[in-house]
């Protein structure tokens, strides 16, 4: 009585957790291997009892096969899931300067033409980690520098590269009902740090304040700064692998645009922003 009690309750046991496992995500599709592995689990302990070596040499086999059933089970569909994405996005970068200063005049900024792209390991189903790169192109315009004994008259041009590795996380996900079923938006923030490298070529003539002497001039800057970032992305799903993009970042620089004497070096501002629109792969 003592045996069959005990078969029972490990029936019972068995059904339960199989009617659990049902409900779970992993068990579409791993669901024969798990429930020949609680069936052979049942049957290890049943034919413990039994002291024939043949009996028990069998329930290690099938155990085993259990086992293995299992573990295939459980790695075969977190193989099939997306672990990298790759995204690349097209727009404008703006900087305005409203900081003036009369010894250089004015600021060098308006927007300029810009390429955003990332490459993240997905971690989990809200958090990646990765690397950005964003390219822009030149600003250009007309300054004049002032010192204390002439005057410079420039034509300018800056432009920044920043590369920096950023998390994003997903706070919203919004599923239209009357779209598809693989459709869906996707928002993220984004955060990170990294460097940026500044570079300013202006060429112009100089004159004295007294005097008829009038001089070429050519400066190149180029600097490499620490950068901050923030953004958010908004993705628009349409398939496993491929989504479309708008991104949008703001970019921190730690650049006080002063030499050493404490004069502006090019005038452009330290804070840019930008906004792009692209697509992104996962694989």
């Amino acid at each position: 009585m003592d045996r069959r009690l005990r078969r029972r309750q490990y029936v019972a046991a068995a059904r339960c957790a199989e009617r659990w496992l049902k409900r779970s995500e992993i068990m579409s599709h791993c669901r024969a291997f798990s429930r020949s592995f609680l069936v052979y689990s049942i049957q290890a302990r049943h034919l413990r009892e039994h002291r024939t070596a043949k009996r028990r040499l069998r329930c290690r086999i099938e155990l085993g096969f259990g086992v293995l059933g299992l573990i295939f089970g459980v790695c075969s569909p977190l193989a099939a899931q997306s672990r990298f994405a790759a995204a690349g996005a097209f727009g404008f970068a703006d900087s305005v300067n409203h900081h003036s200063d009369s010894r250089l005049t004015p600021n060098l900024d308006g927007s300029a033409l810009t390429g955003l792209v990332s490459v993240d390991r997905i971690v989990t189903q809200r958090i990646s980690v990765g690397a950005e790169l964003s390219i822009s192109s030149e600003i250009k315009g007309r300054q004049q520098q002032r010192t204390s004994d002439r005057i410079t008259n420039f034509r300018s041009r800056h432009h920044d590269t920043i590369a920096s590795g950023a998390i994003k996380m997903n706070l919203l996900t919004f599923v239209p009902t009357a779209h598809r079923p693989d459709f869906r938006v996707d928002v993220a923030a984004v955060a990170g740090g990294g460097l940026a490298w500044r570079h300013t070529v202006r060429a112009g003539t100089s004159y004295p304040f007294q005097g008829s002497l009038v001089t070429n001039v050519e400066q190149d800057f180029s600097d490499v700064v620490s950068a901050a970032t923030v953004g958010v992305n908004g993705t628009f799903v349409f398939s496993p692998r491929v989504a479309a993009m708008l991104t949008a970042r703001y970019y921190m620089l730690a650049d006080d645009d002063r030499d050493a004497a404490g004069f502006p070096r090019r005038g452009v501002n330290s804070k840019l922003f930008i906004f792009g629109v692209g697509t992104r792969f996962t694989f």
